[in-house]
């Protein structure tokens, strides 16, 4: 899964992470467990 992951983030690029698919994941699975993330908050950390 991580190799996905990783090959995934080579062909699309930083924005897939802070934009994405995986930061929609990152964001839903951090709040799922109390977190504070947000989709902001990625795009401001680039």
């Amino acid at each position: 899964m991580l190799a996905d992951t990783l090959s995934y983030l080579v062909q699309e690029g930083v924005r897939a992470f802070y934009q994405g698919d995986i930061a929609k994941q990152l964001v839903k699975d951090c709040q799922a467990q109390g977190g504070y993330l947000t989709l902001a908050d990625l795009e401001t950390t680039r």
